[in-house]
Protein backbone atom coordinates (compact mmCIF):
# COMPACT_ATOMS: atom_id res chain seq x y z
CA UNK A 1 0.00 0.00 0.00
CA UNK A 2 1.60 3.30 -1.17
CA UNK A 3 1.40 6.34 0.47
CA UNK A 4 -1.01 8.28 -2.05
CA UNK A 5 -3.45 5.14 -1.56
CA UNK A 6 -2.97 5.62 2.40
CA UNK A 7 -4.07 9.68 2.12
CA UNK A 8 -7.02 8.51 -0.10
CA UNK A 9 -7.87 6.04 2.81
CA UNK A 10 -7.59 8.53 5.72
CA UNK A 11 -10.05 11.64 3.95
CA UNK A 12 -12.44 8.85 3.08
CA UNK A 13 -12.40 7.85 7.04
CA UNK A 14 -12.34 11.68 7.83
CA UNK A 15 -15.31 12.66 5.56
CA UNK A 16 -17.30 9.48 6.89
CA UNK A 17 -16.47 10.59 10.31
CA UNK A 18 -17.87 14.15 9.36
CA UNK A 19 -20.63 12.79 7.69
CA UNK A 20 -21.77 10.58 10.93
CA UNK A 21 -21.47 13.58 13.37
CA UNK A 22 -24.04 15.39 11.23
CA UNK A 23 -26.53 12.21 11.05
CA UNK A 24 -26.21 11.84 14.64
CA UNK A 25 -26.33 15.40 15.39
CA UNK A 26 -29.68 16.00 13.12
CA UNK A 27 -31.08 12.76 15.16
CA UNK A 28 -30.16 13.79 18.50
CA UNK A 29 -32.15 17.09 17.41
CA UNK A 30 -34.94 15.28 16.03
CA UNK A 31 -35.31 12.75 18.96
CA UNK A 32 -34.33 13.81 22.48
CA UNK A 33 -33.77 10.53 23.53
CA UNK A 34 -31.37 9.53 21.41
CA UNK A 35 -27.81 8.91 23.21
CA UNK A 36 -25.57 10.78 20.74
CA UNK A 37 -22.01 10.34 22.85
CA UNK A 38 -22.73 6.86 23.07
CA UNK A 39 -23.10 5.89 19.25
CA UNK A 40 -20.83 8.53 17.87
CA UNK A 41 -18.04 6.86 20.89
CA UNK A 42 -18.82 3.66 19.33
CA UNK A 43 -18.68 4.69 15.74
CA UNK A 44 -15.03 6.27 16.46
CA UNK A 45 -13.93 3.55 18.51
CA UNK A 46 -14.57 1.23 15.03
CA UNK A 47 -13.07 3.60 12.84
CA UNK A 48 -9.81 3.62 14.99
CA UNK A 49 -9.43 0.10 14.80
CA UNK A 50 -9.68 0.29 11.04
CA UNK A 51 -7.01 3.14 11.33
CA UNK A 52 -4.62 0.84 13.39
CA UNK A 53 -5.13 -2.18 11.40
CA UNK A 54 -3.87 0.28 8.60
CA UNK A 55 -1.30 1.49 10.15
CA UNK A 56 0.45 -1.86 11.34
CA UNK A 57 -0.26 -2.85 7.24
CA UNK A 58 1.72 0.26 6.41
CA UNK A 59 4.23 0.23 9.14
CA UNK A 60 4.95 -3.37 8.27
CA UNK A 61 5.28 -2.93 4.49
CA UNK A 62 7.74 -0.20 4.93
CA UNK A 63 10.03 -2.95 7.32
CA UNK A 64 9.85 -4.90 3.80
CA UNK A 65 11.17 -2.08 1.83
CA UNK A 66 13.88 -1.02 4.22
CA UNK A 67 14.82 -4.64 4.70
CA UNK A 68 14.75 -5.16 0.91
CA UNK A 69 17.04 -2.10 0.57
CA UNK A 70 19.13 -2.83 2.92
CA UNK A 71 20.25 -6.24 1.36
CA UNK A 72 20.58 -4.95 -1.78
CA UNK A 73 23.18 -2.05 -0.64
CA UNK A 74 24.77 -4.95 1.40
CA UNK A 75 25.07 -6.87 -1.56
CA UNK A 76 25.84 -4.02 -3.93
CA UNK A 77 29.23 -3.53 -1.24
CA UNK A 78 29.78 -6.94 -1.80
CA UNK A 79 29.91 -6.74 -5.21
CA UNK A 80 31.46 -3.60 -5.47
CA UNK A 81 34.81 -5.35 -4.73
CA UNK A 82 34.79 -8.59 -6.26
CA UNK A 83 37.54 -11.19 -6.69
CA UNK A 84 37.52 -13.15 -10.24
CA UNK A 85 39.65 -16.65 -10.02
CA UNK A 86 39.79 -18.47 -12.92
CA UNK A 87 40.78 -21.93 -13.76
CA UNK A 88 43.58 -21.69 -16.94
CA UNK A 89 45.15 -24.31 -18.56
CA UNK A 90 42.78 -26.82 -18.46
CA UNK A 91 43.91 -30.45 -19.14
CA UNK A 92 42.98 -33.90 -18.66
CA UNK A 93 45.33 -36.48 -17.90
CA UNK A 94 44.60 -40.25 -18.17
CA UNK A 95 46.96 -43.04 -16.23
CA UNK A 96 47.92 -46.22 -17.62
CA UNK A 97 45.14 -48.48 -16.10
CA UNK A 98 47.10 -50.35 -12.79
CA UNK A 99 46.12 -53.01 -10.65
CA UNK A 100 44.66 -52.34 -7.61
CA UNK A 101 43.65 -53.41 -4.32
CA UNK A 102 41.33 -52.11 -2.16
CA UNK A 103 41.58 -53.85 2.09
CA UNK A 104 38.16 -52.26 3.28
CA UNK A 105 36.58 -53.83 0.28
CA UNK A 106 38.77 -56.82 0.07
CA UNK A 107 38.39 -56.02 -3.80
CA UNK A 108 40.84 -56.08 -6.97
CA UNK A 109 40.37 -54.10 -9.54
CA UNK A 110 42.16 -52.91 -12.88
CA UNK A 111 41.26 -49.29 -14.31
CA UNK A 112 42.65 -46.62 -14.91
CA UNK A 113 42.70 -43.27 -13.43
CA UNK A 114 41.49 -39.20 -14.46
CA UNK A 115 43.12 -36.28 -13.50
CA UNK A 116 42.47 -32.67 -14.13
CA UNK A 117 45.06 -30.03 -13.81
CA UNK A 118 44.90 -26.59 -14.15
CA UNK A 119 46.45 -23.15 -13.54
CA UNK A 120 43.99 -21.20 -10.77
CA UNK A 121 44.34 -17.27 -11.18
CA UNK A 122 42.80 -14.24 -9.37
CA UNK A 123 42.56 -11.83 -11.87
CA UNK A 124 41.38 -8.85 -9.94
CA UNK A 125 42.94 -6.78 -6.99
CA UNK A 126 40.31 -8.07 -4.61
CA UNK A 127 41.55 -11.14 -2.50
CA UNK A 128 39.52 -14.47 -2.65
CA UNK A 129 38.93 -16.92 0.48
CA UNK A 130 37.52 -20.50 0.59
CA UNK A 131 37.77 -21.53 -3.20
CA UNK A 132 36.29 -24.97 -3.89
CA UNK A 133 37.24 -26.16 -7.39
CA UNK A 134 35.32 -29.49 -8.44
CA UNK A 135 34.43 -31.20 -11.85
CA UNK A 136 32.59 -33.24 -13.54
CA UNK A 137 33.93 -35.31 -16.35
CA UNK A 138 30.18 -35.68 -18.89
CA UNK A 139 30.02 -38.66 -21.02
CA UNK A 140 26.86 -38.02 -23.29
CA UNK A 141 27.15 -41.60 -25.23
CA UNK A 142 26.50 -42.92 -21.46
CA UNK A 143 24.15 -40.80 -19.74
CA UNK A 144 26.95 -40.30 -17.10
CA UNK A 145 28.86 -38.09 -14.97
CA UNK A 146 31.91 -39.24 -13.75
CA UNK A 147 32.80 -36.78 -10.32
CA UNK A 148 35.85 -35.91 -9.63
CA UNK A 149 37.33 -34.52 -6.11
CA UNK A 150 36.87 -31.48 -4.87
CA UNK A 151 40.24 -29.22 -4.39
CA UNK A 152 39.82 -26.62 -1.33
CA UNK A 153 42.25 -23.43 -1.66
CA UNK A 154 41.78 -21.10 1.40
CA UNK A 155 43.15 -18.54 -0.23
CA UNK A 156 44.45 -16.02 -2.97
CA UNK A 157 45.83 -12.54 -2.87
CA UNK A 158 44.42 -10.40 -5.69
CA UNK A 159 46.27 -10.63 -9.09
CA UNK A 160 48.19 -14.17 -7.34
CA UNK A 161 47.86 -17.47 -9.29
CA UNK A 162 48.25 -20.84 -6.44
CA UNK A 163 51.52 -21.28 -4.94
CA UNK A 164 51.63 -24.95 -5.60
CA UNK A 165 51.19 -24.38 -8.92
CA UNK A 166 48.97 -26.80 -11.05
CA UNK A 167 45.53 -27.77 -9.56
CA UNK A 168 44.68 -31.35 -9.82
CA UNK A 169 41.45 -33.09 -9.04
CA UNK A 170 41.01 -37.05 -9.59
CA UNK A 171 38.10 -39.77 -10.90
CA UNK A 172 39.78 -42.74 -8.96
CA UNK A 173 37.52 -45.49 -10.63
CA UNK A 174 36.73 -45.67 -14.19
CA UNK A 175 36.21 -49.60 -13.90
CA UNK A 176 34.76 -49.79 -17.08
CA UNK A 177 37.18 -47.84 -19.10
CA UNK A 178 33.67 -45.37 -19.96
CA UNK A 179 36.43 -42.50 -20.48
CA UNK A 180 38.42 -44.36 -23.22
CA UNK A 181 35.18 -45.52 -25.04
CA UNK A 182 34.15 -41.73 -25.07
CA UNK A 183 37.06 -40.33 -26.02
CA UNK A 184 37.58 -42.82 -29.36
CA UNK A 185 33.71 -42.02 -30.15
CA UNK A 186 34.04 -41.22 -33.78
CA UNK A 187 30.71 -38.84 -32.91
CA UNK A 188 31.44 -35.36 -31.45
CA UNK A 189 28.68 -34.96 -29.54
CA UNK A 190 29.30 -38.27 -27.84
CA UNK A 191 32.77 -37.48 -26.74
CA UNK A 192 33.47 -36.56 -23.42
CA UNK A 193 33.29 -32.90 -21.69
CA UNK A 194 34.23 -31.10 -18.49
CA UNK A 195 32.20 -29.21 -16.42
CA UNK A 196 33.88 -27.36 -14.05
CA UNK A 197 32.29 -25.28 -10.98
CA UNK A 198 34.06 -22.79 -8.87
CA UNK A 199 32.52 -21.64 -5.55
CA UNK A 200 34.32 -18.82 -3.53
CA UNK A 201 33.99 -15.57 -1.06
CA UNK A 202 34.98 -12.66 -0.95
CA UNK A 203 36.38 -10.69 2.02
CA UNK A 204 33.40 -7.98 2.25
CA UNK A 205 30.98 -11.00 2.49
CA UNK A 206 30.21 -11.62 -1.22
CA UNK A 207 29.59 -15.33 -2.13
CA UNK A 208 29.90 -16.66 -5.71
CA UNK A 209 29.69 -19.00 -7.97
CA UNK A 210 31.18 -19.90 -11.24
CA UNK A 211 30.41 -22.48 -14.03
CA UNK A 212 32.06 -23.44 -17.23
CA UNK A 213 32.17 -26.15 -19.67
CA UNK A 214 35.19 -27.74 -21.90
CA UNK A 215 35.38 -30.07 -25.04
CA UNK A 216 37.90 -32.97 -24.03
CA UNK A 217 39.73 -32.63 -27.32
CA UNK A 218 40.69 -35.68 -29.19
CA UNK A 219 44.42 -37.07 -29.57
CA UNK A 220 44.54 -39.27 -32.82
CA UNK A 221 48.68 -39.73 -32.22
CA UNK A 222 47.19 -41.78 -28.94
CA UNK A 223 44.34 -43.56 -30.28
CA UNK A 224 46.46 -47.50 -30.91
CA UNK A 225 47.13 -46.84 -27.20
CA UNK A 226 44.54 -46.34 -25.98
CA UNK A 227 42.62 -49.18 -28.00
CA UNK A 228 45.56 -51.53 -26.26
CA UNK A 229 44.62 -50.10 -22.47
CA UNK A 230 40.60 -50.82 -23.76
CA UNK A 231 41.44 -53.86 -24.80
CA UNK A 232 43.57 -54.97 -21.55
CA UNK A 233 41.13 -54.01 -19.19
CA UNK A 234 38.07 -55.99 -21.15
CA UNK A 235 40.33 -59.05 -20.95
CA UNK A 236 42.21 -58.42 -17.37
CA UNK A 237 39.95 -60.88 -15.45
CA UNK A 238 40.16 -63.84 -17.96
CA UNK A 239 43.90 -63.37 -18.81
CA UNK A 240 44.69 -63.24 -14.79
CA UNK A 241 41.64 -65.30 -13.71
CA UNK A 242 43.85 -68.42 -11.82
CA UNK A 243 46.28 -65.50 -10.26
CA UNK A 244 42.97 -63.65 -8.90
CA UNK A 245 41.27 -66.40 -8.05
CA UNK A 246 44.56 -67.66 -5.58
CA UNK A 247 44.25 -63.89 -4.15
CA UNK A 248 40.37 -63.58 -3.32
CA UNK A 249 40.96 -66.70 -1.32
CA UNK A 250 43.11 -64.79 1.27
CA UNK A 251 42.41 -63.13 4.37
CA UNK A 252 46.19 -62.66 5.65
CA UNK A 253 49.47 -62.24 3.60
CA UNK A 254 52.56 -64.41 3.37
CA UNK A 255 55.10 -64.77 0.83
CA UNK A 256 52.92 -66.32 -1.89
CA UNK A 257 50.47 -63.93 -1.65
CA UNK A 258 53.07 -60.96 -2.34
CA UNK A 259 54.88 -63.33 -4.93
CA UNK A 260 51.35 -63.54 -6.93
CA UNK A 261 50.67 -60.02 -6.48
CA UNK A 262 53.82 -58.98 -7.98
CA UNK A 263 53.75 -61.18 -10.62
CA UNK A 264 50.73 -59.74 -12.08
CA UNK A 265 52.40 -56.43 -11.62
CA UNK A 266 55.48 -57.02 -13.43
CA UNK A 267 53.24 -58.66 -16.31
CA UNK A 268 50.88 -55.55 -16.90
CA UNK A 269 54.38 -53.96 -16.94
CA UNK A 270 56.25 -56.06 -20.12
CA UNK A 271 52.49 -56.03 -21.63
CA UNK A 272 51.92 -52.10 -21.84
CA UNK A 273 55.08 -50.77 -20.16
CA UNK A 274 56.10 -48.15 -17.33
CA UNK A 275 52.99 -46.37 -15.49
CA UNK A 276 52.60 -43.07 -17.86
CA UNK A 277 49.61 -41.10 -18.84
CA UNK A 278 48.19 -39.48 -21.75
CA UNK A 279 47.12 -35.68 -21.56
CA UNK A 280 44.35 -34.24 -23.47
CA UNK A 281 43.97 -30.78 -24.10
CA UNK A 282 40.80 -28.75 -23.60
CA UNK A 283 38.77 -25.56 -25.45
CA UNK A 284 36.00 -23.51 -23.84
CA UNK A 285 32.58 -24.22 -25.22
CA UNK A 286 31.53 -20.66 -26.49
CA UNK A 287 29.11 -19.12 -24.29
CA UNK A 288 28.93 -21.64 -21.06
CA UNK A 289 30.92 -19.45 -18.84
CA UNK A 290 28.68 -18.31 -15.95
CA UNK A 291 29.60 -16.48 -12.48
CA UNK A 292 27.02 -15.09 -11.09
CA UNK A 293 26.45 -13.83 -6.87
CA UNK A 294 24.45 -16.55 -4.64
CA UNK A 295 23.46 -16.36 -0.70
CA UNK A 296 24.94 -17.93 1.92
CA UNK A 297 22.37 -20.44 2.11
CA UNK A 298 22.91 -21.36 -1.65
CA UNK A 299 26.64 -21.26 -0.50
CA UNK A 300 26.51 -23.61 2.04
CA UNK A 301 23.87 -26.16 0.57
CA UNK A 302 26.18 -26.24 -2.47
CA UNK A 303 29.25 -27.27 -0.05
CA UNK A 304 28.01 -29.98 1.57
CA UNK A 305 27.72 -31.91 -1.58
CA UNK A 306 31.42 -31.54 -2.37
CA UNK A 307 33.72 -34.61 -2.31
CA UNK A 308 36.72 -33.98 -0.81
CA UNK A 309 39.65 -36.40 -0.81
CA UNK A 310 40.69 -38.28 1.92
CA UNK A 311 44.07 -40.10 2.40
CA UNK A 312 43.19 -43.21 3.91
CA UNK A 313 46.73 -44.11 4.76
CA UNK A 314 48.61 -47.24 3.98
CA UNK A 315 46.88 -50.43 5.05
CA UNK A 316 48.15 -53.96 6.05
CA UNK A 317 48.16 -56.63 3.01
CA UNK A 318 45.83 -59.63 3.50
CA UNK A 319 46.57 -63.01 4.72
CA UNK A 320 45.84 -66.76 2.35
CA UNK A 321 42.85 -67.84 3.56
CA UNK A 322 44.55 -71.76 3.29
CA UNK A 323 46.93 -70.52 6.39
CA UNK A 324 44.53 -68.31 8.27
CA UNK A 325 43.87 -71.45 10.87
CA UNK A 326 47.57 -71.04 11.84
Amino acid sequence: MNYINVKKMLFIIFTLLILIFIVFGINRYQNPNFDFITYLSGTSSFFVAILTVLYVLTTTKQLEIMNKQLNQMEQGQALKSQPFPILELVKIELERPRFFYTPPKDEYSFHSKIYMKGLLNNLLDEPVICIDISAEILLPSENKKLKMTTKRIEALKGKEQTKDGVIELMYPSDYNATFINAIRENKVNNRPKLSVELLYRSISGGYFCQNSIFHVLEKDEANEQLKQWNTYIVSFNTKFRDELDFLKKCVNHDEKWDKVFSDIKELIVADLGDESRITFDSRAIYGSFDVKSISKEEYDSKVKKRNYGVFLGKHPKPICKENSSK
